[in-house]
């Protein structure tokens, strides 16, 4: 049996609004609700139909079909268009995460890579009722590993990059992969790796390969790194790793790299301190009944926010020692589980240990297992 374009279009609706909204595509009856409730709760999804329109116009021109509108459509040309749709949805949809980013940006008037929580839920109005752009409720936040508590005087601290790159803000999830913002310290990563080609550096090498990679101007805090604090935690490092060398796939480089470039690589959790919760899982979680008209459990109530905004801390300006006491000297390494995986070292990728999310078609997963001497593995939560 074939479809016509229309058909295959409507096909492709279905699937991307239940993925967008972690359906278990099997109930008839919830699907026509979510399709009914899809502006609401994406607002973007008129630009997404486009989207889909497009590609799907696009395949008809790649295969010389001059009228895409008659043509009919097979089971294997449906899943195929299906998928080209999913894998290149990702890259198209980034400008929301890079505009999210750029928002948080302008108020993080010190470079902390940190907001103030009453700030973050004042951001701006993007839906027509005038609820903020992001909403997320304090323990959401706390449960993904974007929320800093460390200074009860500042009140409590959204980390921009934990945030951006959370599981909260993935636009499509399926048991099969997630669809999540790119984490833009995969490249600085990579590059780092690409010059030092070892699986540690001393910390000058170190920071000779980062001024080689990056432009000065557009990570402030990299000349602090060149000459301070910063650059005596990175010695601090070496010195504790016992032979004067940096690992550079540890939990402390991690942590040393967020406060070098706080906006763009994300803050390495403990182990066991946060946890990768999509909103539909929060909502099983907290016994959500997606049929009642309440707020989903993410989202925080008015008395939250007005509770918030009223504490003293609130009032406080931003200040320049946000996430200053969130540096632990705890680390954790990502060794090898067999002989063999000595000598590839190279090959595994410190994006994926810290949560290298990007906008890609993969499964997304907010640990890494790290082997212990005695072969037990553990997760290793570095970005959640």
């Amino acid at each position: 049996m074939k479809v016509s374009k229309v058909g295959l279009i409507d096909v492709v609706y279905s699937f991307m609004v239940e993925a967008m909204l972690e359906g278990n595509f099997s109930d008839p009856k919830q699907h026509v609700l979510d399709k009914a409730s899809i502006d609401e709760l994406y607002p973007n999804w008129k630009a997404t139909q486009l989207f889909i329109n497009d590609v799907v116009t696009a395949d008809a021109a790649d295969k010389k079909i001059l009228q895409a509108s008659t043509q009919k459509y097979s089971f294997e040309d449906t899943v195929r268009l299906t998928t080209r749709i999913s894998t290149e949805f990702g890259p198209w949809a980034d400008y929301e995460c890079r505009n999210m980013k750029s928002s948080l940006s302008k108020i993080d008037v010190h470079g902390t890579g940190r907001v103030k929580l009453s700030d973050f839920w004042n951001i701006g109005d993007g839906s027509k009722d005038g609820q903020p752009i992001l909403y997320e409720s304090s323990e959401y936040l706390r449960t993904l590993g974007a929320l800093d508590d460390s200074d009860v005087s500042l009140g409590p601290q959204v980390i921009i990059p934990n945030y951006v790159y959370s599981v909260a803000n993935c636009v499509m999830s399926t048991p099969h992969y997630s669809v999540c913002c790119l984490n833009e310290c995969d490249g600085m990563l990579q590059g780092l790796e690409s010059r030092l080609l070892a699986p540690e550096a001393s910390p000058e090498k170190i920071l000779m390969a980062l001024a080689d990679v990056h432009s000065h101007s557009r990570f402030p805090a990299f000349q602090q790194a060149l000459n301070g604090t910063l650059l005596a935690r990175l010695q601090e490092i070496a010195a504790r790793n016992g032979h004067g060398m940096v690992p550079i796939h540890g939990r402390l480089f991690a942590q040393w790299l967020h406060f070098v470039f706080p906006r763009d690589c994300p803050y390495p959790h403990e182990v066991g301190s946060s946890k990768r919760v999509t909103p539909g899982e929060w909502g099983e979680l907290k016994g959500f009944d997606i049929t009642a008209n309440v707020d989903h459990p993410t989202i925080a109530e008015d008395s939250e926010v007005k509770w918030q905004a009223q504490k003293p801390e609130s009032m406080v300006p931003p200040s320049p020692n946000a996430g200053a006491k969130l540096w632990v000297w705890k680390e954790h390494l990502l060794t090898s589980s067999t002989a063999s995986d000595k000598w590839t070292a190279l090959s595994l990728s410190f994006g994926a240990m810290l949560l290298v999310a990007g906008l890609l078609i993969t499964s997304i997963r907010c640990s890494s297992k790290a082997f212990s001497s005695s072969g037990e593995s553990s997760e290793l939560l570095l970005a959640c």
